[in-house]
């Protein structure tokens, strides 16, 4: 492992003005509106860019460190300096880290298997029969287990891999998502949302099985290619498509926000995340969308500092500022407070 400070590499941008950098704000009629209804005198104005880090995803752990994986390796940002860790194989789409135990291990999806991380040394792990796999996405549940959904080499078999205490179990899905495999999971309470390209599954963890499919033909999702999920302070699913913009559901109704519908800058969306004022921020290949229940604020290179249209991954962490990771870097995205 080689660890390198990239204080002095890192060049920071800094801009917290409240004049002209403001976005625009636009509601469900993209017309002019307020900001923030939480907080009516607190702003997301001050911006500070990263255009060193080479990332594609990023998570927070529970001690507030900001982790991000991509072309460069694995980078760490503890608030004071950041460290890089890199091994032979110096390339990482997405990371998943280990609520329960930060200490022991954070695995890394991408082709050709999964790797681990105990912030000393790596080590990897294939199948059950060795073979290699193609990790689309992982998810600790609440006990603790790591679920893969993965595909194998062959592109012939779309499965499900459970992995606990480093036994082997797999779970065939392909009769519900084809042989594109799955995009994306998310646990909540025990079960399993698998976003895929040909839905939405519910995989109910007790009985280990499939419950319930959402899909264009048996719902009125926003698309069948789903890419992202996050659930918001009151319960509700979110879901972010390939094309479709973003869907919201409390359990039994599906809303639906694209550009034509509402203030969404862009129906290609990427990620989606949500702060502790239960706002919801959306990345696209346009820009960032931020939608307080009400309004939406837009956010592009031309109306404030954010390093590129294209949005790869969205974070928050507990101070309430927004890590943005674009294809030109990582933007952090803080609240400024105005008279």
């Amino acid at each position: 492992m080689k660890t390198i400070i990239l204080l002095l590499l890192i060049t920071a941008i800094v801009s917290c003005k409240k004049a002209n950098t403001s976005p625009t704000n636009n509601s469900n009629n993209n017309t002019t509106t307020t900001t923030n209804n939480s907080n009516s005198n607190i702003n997301d104005t001050c911006w500070v860019n990263y255009d060193k880090v080479d990332a594609l995803s990023v998570e927070i752990d529970k001690n507030d460190i900001k982790w991000f994986a991509g072309t460069g390796g694995l980078y760490s940002f503890d608030n004071l300096k950041w460290d890089n860790f890199q091994n032979s194989l110096n390339f990482f789409n997405k990371l998943i880290i280990n609520p329960f135990n930060l200490e022991k291990n954070m695995f890394f999806r991408g082709m050709g298997g999964l790797k681990s991380f105990n912030n000393k040394t790596w080590s990897y792990q294939d199948s059950t029969n060795n073979e290699k796999l193609n990790i689309f996405s992982a998810e600790y549940d609440n006990s603790g287990n790591l679920w893969i959904a993965h595909q194998h080499l062959d592109w012939k078999r779309s499965t499900y891999l459970f992995i606990y205490n480093n036994s082997l179990v797999e779970i065939d899905l392909s009769s519900y998502i084809g042989l594109l495999g799955s995009t994306f999971i998310k646990c909540n309470n025990n079960i399993l949302w698998i976003g895929s390209y040909n839905g939405l599954l519910k995989f109910d963890i007790t009985q280990n099985k499939v419950t319930e499919t959402f899909n264009q033909t048996n719902s009125s999702i926003c698309s069948n290619q789903i890419v992202d999920m996050v659930f918001d302070n009151l319960g509700n699913l979110w879901v972010a498509s390939v094309d479709g913009g973003i869907s919201k559901y409390d359990g039994k109704t599906w809303e639906n926000f694209n550009s034509i519908n509402s203030g969404l800058i862009h129906n290609m969306t990427t990620s989606i995340a949500v702060d502790k004022y239960n706002n919801i921020w959306v990345g696209t290949i346009m820009g960032l969308s931020k939608y307080n229940n009400s309004n939406w604020t837009n956010y592009t290179p031309l109306n404030s500092k954010i390093l590129d249209y294209g949005i790869l991954d969205i974070a928050v962490d507990k101070q309430d500022n927004k890590w943005i990771v674009t294809k030109e870097g990582v933007s952090r995205l803080s609240k400024t407070k105005t008279n």
